[in-house]
This record gives structure tokens, C-alpha cells and sequence, in this order.
């Protein structure tokens, strides 16, 4: 999770492959951390889904792998230092799905 950096892993085919249908975006870090969680999947996860898509040959993600997308609602039962800036995870793959429709 490092900002404008959207790095694959050595086993697998490069971002911009388009040979495959599949564009998987893990955004997590190495160590999960439940009282970061909130923040990390909001504003900063749309920020990675706009470099991945470029890194990509300009495909969005239709796989957004998060830790602790619960978290990410923003309603009363999580704490307030907890809450996203913003809808979440599941706001970040609704974007995501209609960047796919409209593209």
C-alpha cells in the first residue's frame, strides 16, 4: 500500500496483460491493523483503484481484496475514531462497478 505505486507480484502476469479477464486488487498491509482499518479503506483505497487502473492497460478491478471491510460502514456501531472518510470498501467497489459498466 504505497501511494501512486500499484505493484503485482513476481508470480504473476504483469498489470497491463490483457490476456486475462481477472484484475485482482489486494489493498492491505503486510500486518493487519484493526484501528486503521477504517481509513485505510476509503479515501486511499479509491486513490489505488485510479493508479491500479492505469497500471492495468486501463482496466478497472472487478476483485477488491480489503482487510476488515466491515469497519468501513461508517454508521453508529463503529467507534468515531474508526469511521471512514468516506463510504468504504463497499463505496470503493460501487465506483469500481460502474467505471466497468460505463467503460
Amino acid at each position: 500500500m504505497k501511494d501512486g505505486s500499484c505493484p503485482n507480484r513476481a508470480e504473476s502476469l504483469p498489470m497491463h496483460t490483457t490476456s486475462r479477464s481477472l484484475v485482482l486488487m489486494n489493498y492491505f498491509p503486510s500486518i493487519p491493523y484493526f484501528f486503521t482499518a477504517c481509513k485505510h479503506n476509503s479515501g486511499p483505497l479509491e486513490s489505488m483503484l485510479n493508479t491500479c487502473y492505469s497500471a492495468s492497460a486501463n482496466r478497472w478491478a472487478n476483485f477488491i481484496a480489503v482487510d476488515y471491510y466491515r469497519l468501513s460502514r461508517g454508521d453508529d456501531s463503529v467507534p468515531l475514531f474508526q469511521r471512514s472518510d468516506g463510504g468504504g470498501a463497499a463505496q470503493v467497489t460501487d465506483l469500481a462497478n460502474d467505471r466497468m459498466l460505463s467503460s
